[in-house]
């Protein structure tokens, strides 16, 4: 492929301005680029948004041969492939999504060297047709992306991961017996989240010599953590749709732990924040459908998706302005990686967990029951404790994420709910004004009433039933059927009760 009518190489600047459209290079990418075209071996850390796709992609431009990528999903592989052809990049793919015909077809300019970047899964090296094709193709330099996979001790453990270092071997003995040219394979690992514990099973299981490591700091300042903590499901329930109708005019993900969840609180939004656009999305869902709802979310066609972690890993929507966990993640790692979808664009954006002290026990249960060695149940557990512990803890949510990642941060963020004083759940901020003096009403019209009618204040109406009208403030019959605990048989008497409230907080305001 052509760069340029010079007689010299193009340089990395050259490339990143033709290709990509930017004038400078984000902190470290130079160097990362540097290394790889040495053909150093490398590890690189870096966080969700920091531009790790162009460390690998510039180098391929840079140099003769293919760089061959492994990538652990599809929709990420297709993603980095579209935005290439774009720019007039020679990549390609190789997935079970394809057809026979265009899988064929795909090796053969593989074989042939028409690929300056080419995409498989780390299950494709095992496949007789890939092997093969690979003694043929050109291959440079092995880039390994979401290199924590091959980690035990990773949140994403995939064991197809441990074969790259026998396929990089099977490269080289085969290099060696056909007397073909000693050009080395450089390899190059990125990820970006991993404990100085993972990055030392990365490099082991990788076999990477003398690795030089760049491990960029995680720590995204524009990310404000709040954890909510509640007492009830029902609470659990109202601070959600508190939170989505805060933020419902801007994009965002809602992360649960099971299929069931998502379907569950995808209704409940419908319900009562019937305006905003919403889906849900889940590994039960067939592939089209998925890919549909991810095309739709993508493009701004819903504004709110609510997913379990079947949805994440290389989506790249810029301007997501607040994730909320409606469980928590089973690791500290889940939980940085799925809050690291918010505020790609580098503007602030809020991440929200809902604690509900139940919810650890489902975490716990889903352990037990998995078929995994007591090595791993035990790793499981222990990576679910330090959640926990950062979770219940009150000391600045950036400085435990920093400690827990091997890179200390020295003063507190002055923006999470622990550094803002706001671990109790009655002194979040968007719990409206309005909402509290219509709340207060509510409560004092109810004591009237029930002074008046010589009952207990509870009878006309519960202190649950209070909270969901003063949030939803239904305007009709209908509206206040739809809260639980109202009837054809109390409607009127509720009625009442949200009429006189309504028009003493009008005369107040």
């Amino acid at each position: 492929m052509a760069h340029s009518d010079r007689s010299y190489p193009p340089t990395a600047q050259q490339i990143l301005k033709q290709y990509f459209g930017f004038d400078q290079f984000r902190p470290h990418q130079f160097e990362i680029i540097q290394a790889i075209n040495r053909q150093q071996d490398v590890l690189a850390v870096m966080p969700t948004g920091s531009g790790k796709s162009l460390c690998f992609q510039i180098p391929a431009l840079m140099q003769p041969g293919t760089t061959l990528v492994i990538s652990p999903l599809i929709a990420l592989m297709k993603d980095q492939v579209n935005h290439l052809l774009i720019k007039s990049i020679s990549a390609g793919l190789l997935t079970s999504a394809m057809t026979q015909t265009q899988q064929e077809e795909n090796l053969s300019l593989f074989r042939l060297h028409k690929f300056k970047l080419f995409y498989v899964s780390p299950e494709r090296l095992k496949s007789r047709k890939f092997l093969q094709a690979s003694l043929k193709a050109d291959i440079r330099r092995l880039i390994i992306d979401e290199a924590h996979c091959i980690s035990e001790w990773g949140n994403d453990f995939r064991p197809s991961y441990r074969r790259i270092s026998q396929f990089v071997t099977f490269l080289k003995l085969h290099k060696k017996s056909t007397g073909g040219k000693n050009q080395r394979l450089s390899l190059a690992a990125f990820t970006a989240t991993a404990t100085s514990r993972t990055q030392t099973e990365i490099i082991h299981n990788l076999q990477l010599k003398n690795p030089q490591k760049f491990v960029l700091s995680l720590i995204r300042t524009n990310l404000r953590m709040q954890i909510i903590h509640v007492t009830s499901l029902f609470y659990k329930n109202l601070y959600l749709l508190r939170l989505v109708k805060k933020h419902q005019h801007q994009n965002g993900i809602i992360y649960v732990y099971s299929r069931q969840s998502a379907q569950d609180i995808y209704y409940l939004i419908k319900k009562f924040l019937p305006t905003i656009k919403t889906n849900y999305y889940h590994a039960g869902l067939k592939k089209a459908e998925r890919n549909h709802r991810e095309r739709l979310f993508m493009h701004g066609e819903i504004q709110l998706l609510i997913a379990t972690n079947a949805f994440g890993m290389g989506i790249d929507k810029a301007n997501i302005r607040y994730v909320i966990h409606y469980q928590p993640s089973p690791s500290l790692e889940n939980y940085y990686q799925e809050i690291g979808r918010a505020g790609r664009d580098g503007q602030p954006a809020t991440v929200y967990l809902l604690h509900y002290p139940a919810d650890w026990f489902i975490h716990q249960t889903f352990i037990h029951q998995q078929h995994m060695t007591e090595q791993q149940k035990k790793i499981k557990i222990n990576k679910l404790k330090n959640m926990f512990y950062f979770v219940k803890n009150n000391r600045c949510r950036t400085q435990m994420i920093g400690q827990y990642f091997s890179q200390p941060v020295s003063q507190p963020c002055g923006q999470c709910d622990v550094c803002l004083h706001q671990t109790d759940r009655t002194k979040f901020s968007f719990i409206t004004d309005q909402e509290k003096q219509f709340r207060q009403q509510l409560i004092e019209q109810r004591r009237r009433l029930a002074q008046k009618l010589k009952i207990s204040p509870t009878q006309i109406a519960t202190n649950h039933l209070l909270e969901q009208i003063a949030f939803l403030q239904p305007k009709t019959g209908t509206d206040l059927l739809q809260l639980a605990g109202v009837g054809q048989g109390n409607i009127q008497l509720i009625s009442q009760l949200v009429a006189s409230s309504v028009t003493e907080t009008g005369s107040q305001s």
